[in-house]
């Protein structure tokens, strides 16, 4: 999926399964997807939204094993996946994600998201953008109040390379939301680490915040700046969290896409892997 002007897929309903996609380049004319419903300005790979409050739409989706790199979005966005508007009970897994004008994961004012074992790498690249991390936790009390709750962030990796983004952000309005879960992840960044709210923190004051729990920071050695297949020596080995059955299919390394997505099982013995892929 690819040169589109607007976003790769915009996904406007319920209880569909986007999986085993290359899409890349899209969103070179910044076009402004609006109808009765919404109005929504920027564009991304993958962009899922309601648009209103009250409209049972953008639910219930699974977003998996997707590999997804160039995203523009000239003015706005330009991200890998955004869960956008009143999305709801969405989860985004096994992606990999690298080289997007904008973060490789936003969540804006959508609620139970599962967002697990995805790998990010060097998005961010348009400097202007007003958030500048890899992955996004946001809200906007200005309209209809807290949205953004009960997300849970397990077992990703993201490297940050543009050196004014750090690799996870958590917006000023949700300092204070106990229902959010943060886990297992391993960060890395040229820069400052984390965020929250607009201040920076090191990996100590990011795992003593309350709503995360252990999360890591090392280089992940992956294969290359576009091979996100991680070296066996790779920190990741071992070191997520068993989300089970439902989440314990992985990328094998010789996966090719499209015609050829190899899955393999994670070891519930030596110990779940952090990222889209399984370390052999």
């Amino acid at each position: 999926i690819y040169n589109n002007g607007g976003d790769g897929v915009l996904l406007y309903g319920n209880n569909t399964t986007v999986e085993n996609n290359i899409i890349y380049a899209n969103g070179y004319n910044d076009v402004i997807f609006a109808n009765d419903y919404t109005n929504i300005m920027g564009v991304s790979g993958i962009h899922l939204v309601a648009g209103i409050a009250g409209v049972d739409t953008s639910n219930n989706n699974i977003i998996r094993y997707n590999k997804i790199y160039n995203q523009q979005g000239i003015d706005s966005d330009g991200h890998g996946i955004i869960i956008d508007h009143y999305s709801d009970y969405n989860k985004i897994y096994g992606n990999v994600v690298y080289h997007n004008y904008g973060s490789c994961i936003m969540n804006f004012k959508a609620s139970y998201t599962k967002i697990y074992n995805n790998s990010c790498y060097d998005n961010v690249l348009n400097p202007n953008l007003w958030i500048l991390t890899e992955i996004a936790l946001w809200d906007d009390l200005e309209i209809n109040g807290e949205r953004t709750t009960d997300v849970e962030v397990k077992n990703n990796v993201a490297y940050a390379r543009n050196n004014n983004a750090t690799a996870v952000q958590i917006g000023p309005e949700l300092t204070n939301n106990t229902n959010i879960t943060i886990s297992n992840n391993l960060w890395q960044s040229n820069s400052s680490l984390a965020r929250v709210d607009y201040v920076n923190k090191t990996l100590a004051e990011w795992n003593n915040y309350s709503m995360v729990d252990t999360d890591f920071r090392n280089d992940p050695l992956f294969t290359s700046l576009t091979n996100l297949v991680p070296l066996q020596n790779s920190p990741l080995d071992g070191m997520a969290v068993d989300l089970g059955v439902e989440y314990n299919q992985i990328l094998l390394n010789n996966s090719i896409w499209t015609n050829n997505i190899l899955l393999g099982t994670q070891d519930n013995v030596e110990g779940w892997d952090i990222g889209a892929y399984l370390i052999e």
